[in-house]
């Protein structure tokens, strides 16, 4: 094993004459790279070599000293210090001869987990709102759907709402995120999953199913398929949805100019063509 070395002569602590070769430690990472603010009992572990019987204190931001537990030549582990607010700290190892060994970046991020996301799937034209179900929010600026980035409104600590952006067909990774402190900060500690899918529209209720010659009064259309950007078609006429949900959207009738029943239809967007076959 290859390790740096340090040549004390004479007046070094060794007698007159003796030449002393001192081992340095070495760190090559450490693990985990971050951590949650306010959370007690978290550990760090810095891998490398030449620790044993060295290393005594672990140094966090230059200022917070704890004990460094030697677990092996190649391992030590310290307890990470509380801190209240989320940023990325400089860590590293001193030694009998206070010398620093090894500056490593640790993060420090919110603690936010989801419990439930809802839907779970949306159409490739996107559109769906995702309602997201979890703790620790209050701070949230973003959602991903895989790589794609958009904003988060938030609810309350518990809860924020993201509108999914057009995707292909195919299940991607779904989490929340903040731009606080000093870098961007994923903080789902579960990411969930989110499905895009080529919808076919299908309308199974609509309600009320009458209304005046004169148009504008509201129709809830429940089905499933429904995307941003469709179109409700009473008879020959379209008129733009009222986008809620994947399964939920709303249109205002047109004007008339006769008395008579017409069909309702909800347009396919995302991949489908025409209208729904069931209105």
């Amino acid at each position: 094993t290859v390790m740096p070395v340090e040549v004390l002569y004479g007046n070094s602590g060794a007698s007159s004459g003796d030449t002393v070769f001192v081992f340095h430690p070495v760190v090559t990472t450490i693990s985990p790279e971050s951590g949650f603010i306010l959370t007690s009992k978290q550990t760090v572990t810095f891998n490398g070599k030449g620790f044993i019987g060295d290393p005594t204190q672990c140094v966090f931001d230059g200022a917070e000293h704890v004990p460094a537990t030697v677990i092996s030549d190649v391992e030590i582990r310290c307890t990470v210090p509380l801190s209240n607010t989320p940023h990325t700290a400089e860590v590293y190892l001193t030694n009998s001869r206070q010398s620093q060994l090894g500056g490593q970046k640790f993060k420090y991020v919110y603690n936010h987990v989801i419990q439930d996301i809802h839907p779970a799937y949306g159409s490739t034209t996107g559109g769906t709102t995702v309602v997201v179900v979890g703790s620790g929010f209050s701070s949230a600026t973003h959602c991903t759907f895989g790589s794609d980035r958009v904003q988060a409104t938030i609810v309350s600590d518990m809860m924020v709402r993201c509108v999914s952006p057009y995707h292909a067909p195919g299940i991607v990774t779904f989490t929340v995120g903040s731009d606080s402190g000093d870098a961007e900060t994923t903080f789902t500690s579960n990411p969930f999953e989110f499905n895009y899918k080529i919808m076919t529209t299908h309308v199974s209720s609509v309600y009320p199913t009458s209304g005046s010659t004169g148009g504008n009064a509201l129709v809830t259309v429940r089905g499933s398929g429904f995307s941003l950007g469709s179109f409700c078609k009473f008879g020959d006429v379209e008129v733009e949805v009222i986008y809620l949900s994947p399964d939920h959207v709303a249109c205002r009738t047109p004007v008339m100019t006769e008395s008579k029943t017409v069909s309702l239809e909800v347009s396919q967007v995302g991949g489908g063509e025409g209208y729904s076959e069931d209105g």
